[in-house]
């Protein structure tokens, strides 16, 4: 990247510089109107500021335009000039002061630049009356039109206790003559005005809205409540990024005026919610855009596959697998294997057992890489494990490989309930741990001689009935319900026996069993596993820390967490599923653990509230929850999806890791013909950033980084003596292309003696192009020979370099569990304008404590050639210390030669803070041993405590 383009970058960020707070009051937004005055107040410090703009309520119980210094300075202090807004009051009506609400937004726009100010990002504050019409000037475009402009120019809403978002509810339900009398002053009495003047009526799929935060009473008014969660649920059709905080009461309060109602933490909240709007805005799992992918009673050539539920989906050897039951017993409805083999292919039946009413009890794929012997095996073994149930009392267990052609491994007097690969800590061979209801933990391990699984015929635990396996600390854990309840840990070893370890009962926690378990890192960064256990009726999910005696934390009341969100009494709650699952986000690589529920909504039978729930779990511990609901084509009145039973992951790499399959049943159905399973996928996800490789082509890389409103490439190779080299261009992706802008792919040279110091080097530079979406058959990825499961996403890399064309298939690159710790690393960095050309890039993996750092550095040799060095290393909190080294390979397009490394200098970063607002120094010294003749200094690239600047955009929600 050259001098002048990483000047522009920083720059363009940059308009005018203001050093003092200042402030310039009863400023006049409209030359017609007296009255029309609004206050300025800028920060100090270099600008421009994100603005805020102040709408105060009509009846002044939420503050007023003159607002004290106390809330200025708060406002200030988080960074932002405040713009605190007079407009018309009772006796004016409507649409009088939303006439002057977007006269007020459109001075700020034209005019903030003269204080401070940044006009791409004004953002509204409204309170009581001014959060009805901040959001009116947000979702109705006529109101800004008559200004010239349109509502892409606010950059975020924040509504403070809005209470008239459905005015002709409002209208309808007031409580008493005065109350409605004192809104019809303000709104008229013609239901037509009230439905022109709705925030709820005028929000549009096909309009553009910016993200809205909504600030709320916990305790609320019931139809407050209702009408806050109707505006949401109809911002989320429309595909408007919004959020919910609730605050207590006196938070909230109708007393408290302006920023004083909001206490340190709901402050902390807001302006962080608020210094997210300049970063991108990622679509999280909360938001998926559903539809229909299968429904009961779907044809597969003549047969009709009936069911009344899906209860198990996922991923298996590049296929989605699902099983299909009825729920009557006595039904001659087989219990089938669904397979889903491409993105666009219909659900077809892979395996049936047929006959005496034969239901699934379990259904999972396994992976083995060792056998009972501890043998390393050539390829793992992937199976396929089922147990079924019949009419007559009776249970089969069942095990298949890739052909679905499914093998008796047991008969059982008791039901499978769970299965869990654990290699045994002493004999080193891979285990399949079973268990079951009533039956305890059988195990099965694989026969090479015979090439079967075989299971053992005495149980590891007699009797107990197992929830759940999950592998904490590599120890195998159960969770045992009934008789003898409580936690066990697996003693391994040629004769294995379970140790109880704990009960499930404490305080505050008992009177159900259990239905999931997992193993979690310790949301506290301490290292080591926790697990979750979720309880069934209760809704309640505890965590569980082995490394503080089995300690016991209630993390969740979903019960009581549901009663808030939608008032009234507790909701009827369970799990819909009997397992977390781990969903990943294709851009940042953030995980999240996802389980079904069973939910009933006061109005479940009523549009949207007739979808299906599920819950969320972020690595600190935090939840929120997701609704799966088709939109365009929702549920029938009196009919509800009601629950959630399975989630996976599409395994399909035209879905780029945006697509999600969650399956259930509709509880409403009469004929018992109500399975399904719905396709989730996320809204407008962009390319995954950061490293991409090919497989066949081991030893380069391409970096891809969002950069100020574009993406930037550097492709790491070697040149055509096997030297290491950088290119970078910079593009757009158009579709689902990235195109480099006309200086294509270029290779800079060195030269501290010329300003700027890089120059490009026409001769040795080229273009590149990249196609993303990518199947298995398709361009360059249409090689049988390399085995590219488990790919996220595939794509086409073409280059041309010094004449030579070639074409590569690239893929994300996974060297670490997923997930984004808080200090996040992740980007391209480089040292400020006053010293640029050179760069580093970070893609880190993991959460706190287990995060996993891969560091580029692109820099110049002691002849002024771009080389570039790479290094790994742990990162605690910010930091790492990374050892680098310097390859040798063949370039692009040449003959392959071996790729070989060594030692050549190190990179230390110490960095702090969260999201967007990461920054430290870096310590970087590099040799360069290949070149002779010069003294030690002109042969070492060395910058000592340089300060890093992240020049690409942020990960961050």
């Amino acid at each position: 990247m050259t001098h002048r383009h990483f000047s522009f970058l920083l720059f363009a960020l940059l308009g005018a510089l203001r050093l003092d707070a200042a402030s310039w009051t009863d400023v006049r937004y409209d030359v017609q109107s007296e009255s029309a005055l609004l206050d300025i107040h800028a920060p100090p410090g270099a600008g421009p500021h994100p603005v805020l703009v102040w709408l105060h309520s009509v009846d002044g119980a939420l503050g007023d335009r003159h607002l004290s210094e106390e809330q200025i300075s708060r406002i200030n202090a988080a960074g932002h000039v405040l713009v605190s807004v007079e407009y018309a009051v009772t006796p004016m009506r409507h649409p009088a002061q939303i006439e002057n609400a977007a006269a007020a937004v459109a001075y700020t726009y034209r005019n903030i630049v003269r204080f401070g100010g940044d006009p791409s990002r004004i953002r509204l504050f409204g309170a009581g009356s001014g959060a009805h019409l901040a959001a009116l000037l947000a979702v109705d475009a006529r109101w800004l039109k008559v200004e010239g402009l349109t509502p892409d120019v606010i950059d975020g809403v924040v509504l403070l206790r809005a209470t008239t978002l459905d005015l002709e509810a409002s209208m309808r339900q007031a409580s008493d003559r005065n109350q409605y009398l004192r809104l019809a002053e303000q709104w008229g009495d013609q239901p037509e005005d009230w439905l022109q003047a709705s925030p709820l009526a005028q929000i549009r799929a096909e309009n553009s809205a910016p993200p809205f935060l909504l600030l709320a009473a916990r305790d609320g008014i019931r139809e407050h409540t209702r009408q806050r969660e109707r505006f949401a649920d109809r911002l989320r059709e429309a595909g408007v990024a919004n959020q919910v905080l609730l605050l207590s009461a006196t938070v909230a309060g109708a007393d408290g005026k302006g920023l004083e109602a909001l206490d340190s933490g709901a402050r902390d909240a807001l302006f962080s919610w608020l210094n997210a709007l300049a970063l991108p805005r990622l679509t999280r799992f909360e938001h998926l855009d559903f539809s229909a992918d299968f429904v009961s009673g779907m044809a597969d050539g003549r047969i009709r596959l009936r069911g009344a539920e899906v209860a198990f989906v996922f991923p298996y050897r590049g296929t989605l697998i699902a099983s299909l039951n009825d729920a009557d017993p006595q039904s001659m409805e087989p219990a089938r294997v669904l397979v889903k083999r491409s993105h666009d292919g219909d659900w077809t039946q892979a395996h049936a057992f047929a006959g005496d009413g034969a239901q699934f009890t379990a259904l999972a794929g396994i992976s083995l890489q060792r056998s009972g012997s501890a043998q390393l095996l050539l390829r793992p073994i992937e199976l396929l494990v089922a147990g079924t149930s019949n009419a007559a009392g009776g249970f089969d267990w069942h095990w298949s490989v890739s052909d679905h052609q499914f093998r008796a491994l047991a008969a059982m007097p008791h039901a499978l309930s769970a299965m869990q690969v654990h290699r045994d800590r002493v004999t080193g061979a891979d285990v399949v741990l079973l268990g079951s209801h009533g039956g305890g933990v059988h195990s099965a391990e694989w026969n090479v001689t015979r090439a079967k699984l075989e299971v053992r015929t005495s149980a590891e635990l007699q009797g107990a009935d197992i929830a759940g396996f999950a592998l904490a600390n590599g120890v195998a854990f159960a969770a045992v319900n009934g008789k003898n309840s409580g936690l066990y840990q697996r003693v391994d070893g040629t004769a294995p026996s379970w140790q109880r370890v704990s009960d499930l009962d404490s305080e505050g926690f008992h009177g159900s069993a259990v239905t999931a378990i997992s193993a979690v890192a310790d949301p506290f960064a301490g290292g080591h596993d926790v697990l979750l256990l979720a309880y069934a009726h209760s809704g309640q999910i505890v965590r569980v820390d082995p490394g503080t005696g089995f300690g016991k934390t209630l993390e969740l009341d979903i019960a009581a967490g549901f009663a808030e969100v939608w008032g009234g009494e507790l909701p009827e709650v369970d799990f819909g599923g009997n397992t977390f699952v781990a969903l990943r986000h294709p851009e940042t690589a953030d995980q999240v653990l996802a389980i079904g529920l069973k939910l009933h909504h006061p109005q479940s039978q009523q549009t949207p509230h007739n979808g299906a729930w599920y819950l969320l779990r972020q690595h600190d511990g935090s939840y929120s929850y997701g609704l799966s609901y088709d939109y365009a084509d929702p549920p029938a009145e009196g009919t509800s999806l009601r629950s959630v039973r399975a989630l996976a992951t599409s395994p399909f790499v035209e879905d780029q890791g945006a697509g999600f399959y969650l399956g259930g049943f509709d509880a409403h159905r009469a004929d018992r013909d109500s399975a399904w399973i719905y396709r989730g996928a996320m809204q407008a996800v962009t390319v995954p950033r950061g490293l991409w490789w090919d497989r066949n082509h081991r030893g380069h890389g391409v970096d891809l980084q969002p950069v100020a409103g574009g993406w930037m490439l550097t492709l790491v190779t070697y040149d055509s003596n096997g030297e290491p080299v950088w290119y970078a261009a910079l593009g757009q992706m158009v579709g689902a292309r990235f195109v480099a802008n006309e200086n294509g792919l270029t290779r800079y040279r060195y030269a501290l003696d010329r300003d700027p110091p890089q120059r490009r080097d026409a001769l040795h530079s080229g273009d590149v192009s990249i196609r993303f979406g990518l199947s298995f058959d398709q361009g360059a990825c249409a090689n049988t020979e390399v085995d590219r499961a488990g790919a996220l996403a595939l794509a086409e890399l073409s280059l041309r370099i010094e004449g030579r064309d070639t074409r590569w298939c690239i893929e994300p690159m996974r060297f670490a569990e997923a997930g984004i710790a808080t200090t996040d690393a992740n980007g391209l960095w480089y040292a400020g304008p006053g010293d640029a050309g050179w760069g580093v890039s970070i893609a880190e993996r993991g959460v706190d404590g287990r995060s996993l750092g891969v560091a580029y550095v692109y820099y110049y040799d002691a002849n002024g050639a771009p080389r570039w060095a790479l290094g790994t290393a742990p990162v605690v909190q910010g930091n790492a210390r990374y050892a680098l080294r310097s390859f040798r390979g063949y370039c692009p397009g040449c003959a392959r030669a071996e790729i070989s490394s060594e030692p050549v200098g190190e990179f230390v970063h110490r960095l702090g803070g969260l999201c967007g607002d990461v920054s430290g120094t870096g310590s970087l010294d590099i040799g360069n041993p290949d070149i002779t003749g010069r003294n030690q200094d002109e042969r070492r690239f060395v910058r000592p405590r340089f300060p890093m600047n992240r020049i690409s955009n942020a990960a961050c929600y």
